[in-house]
């Protein structure tokens, strides 16, 4: 059984806990997460457009900004995955943005240092967004944020879906992405067939799909809504077991993978992973031929993120986060068997 890749569309018991509440009652749901963000752009369209941004980030976060022509800066973020609060207040200082986006990465949410920089800075009248894109099951959210957006399509087996909140947030007449969430459920369908039936023609050709997908998201960024698809099936998710066993499994590899001089973990206590995390991240020298050896075992571990945006690289510690990490897959596909394999083939 393949670790990792796309999820596969599948029938989903009904249960207790619908992944729908995760964003609260007034959010407003998003085809993608890049559309959520321009939206924000729009409703703070009379601002200054300039915007601070973490350095290490998403080049779907980065272009909304650009497409609707806003100056950005980059704040420093250390290699624990944590803002540099004094390199943050710096830059503010120095660029004067009217908004700054933090992330809490892979499960940690911002601590109080954290929550305190941004804090000053809200005084100062910058409008804050929390994406919580990577620690989706967070309940901390700050009231110094204005808004909080994030993705589901990472996290669930859906085809689409992202959420907005914020006050007096309201998009009308968004129709849904339909090039895009039909050809990704192709790819999806695919590739739970391929899971029935072993058979690597399947694979390749739900590999290709979801290519042709991905393809179908215009370089123009427009605002659609969340698919009937993706809200049927988020409202059936166990969202209990799904936070529970994303916690195992973290943990076990916590616990399990340590003493290498070909990886390392990224620094932080399990006291520091407050809600269920997306992804295991660690920092590898040789990146590609781990992962190549990983795949030798159909075991996938992508790199987030992938950038073309140099800006972003601005001093040689970013640049060395962008070269080094890789994310393993944890999530609730899988029990303590296969993250006990993973290791297995990590350590042979």
């Amino acid at each position: 059984m393949e670790i990792g890749s796309i999820f596969s569309l599948r029938k989903i018991e009904s249960k207790p806990g619908s992944a729908l509440t995760l964003a609260g009652k007034n959010a407003v749901y998003f085809s993608l997460c890049r559309e959520a963000l321009l939206a924000v752009t729009h409703y703070c369209e009379n601002a200054q457009k300039r915007v601070l941004l973490p350095s290490y980030t998403c080049q779907t976060v980065i272009d909304p900004f650009l497409q609707s022509g806003w100056d950005i800066c980059y704040y420093n973020i250390t290699r624990e995955l944590r803002i540099d609060t004094d390199g943050l207040l710096c830059e503010y200082d120095r660029f004067s943005p009217a908004l700054c986006v933090a992330h809490p990465y892979y499960g940690a949410d911002l601590n109080e240092a954290e929550l305190q920089a941004l804090s000053v800075i809200k005084e100062k009248g910058c409008v804050l967004i929390e994406d919580l894109t990577q620690c989706v099951f967070s309940t901390q959210k700050s009231p110094i944020f204005d808004f909080f957006i994030g993705s589901y399509r990472k996290w669930f087996p859906i085809p689409d879906g992202a959420f907005l909140v914020g006050q007096d947030v309201m998009m009308d007449g968004m129709t849904e992405n339909e090039e895009f969430v039909r050809t990704m459920s192709d790819a999806m369908y695919l590739r739970g067939v391929f899971h029935q039936t072993g058979d690597e023609n399947i694979k390749d050709i739900s590999r290709r799909v979801g290519n042709v997908a991905i393809g179908h998201i215009s370089k123009s960024i427009e605002p659609h809504r969340m698919s009937d698809l993706s809200i049927g099936l988020l409202s059936q998710i166990d969202i209990d077991e799904t936070k529970r066993k994303r916690f195992e499994n973290y943990k076990y590899l916590h616990d399990h993978l340590y003493g290498s001089d070909d990886f390392e973990p990224v620094g932080r206590d399990l006291e520091e992973v407050t809600c269920a995390p997306l992804f295991f991240p660690i920092y590898v020298k040789d990146r590609s031929a781990f992962q190549k050896k990983l795949a030798q075992k159909e075991i996938y571990a992508p790199i987030l993120w992938p950038v073309h945006t140099s800006a972003v690289m601005i001093n040689d510690s970013i640049k060395r986060i962008y070269d080094e990490i890789l994310m393993l897959p944890i999530d609730q596909r899988y029990g303590l068997s296969d993250m006990q394999r993973m290791v297995d083939v990590i350590k042979s």
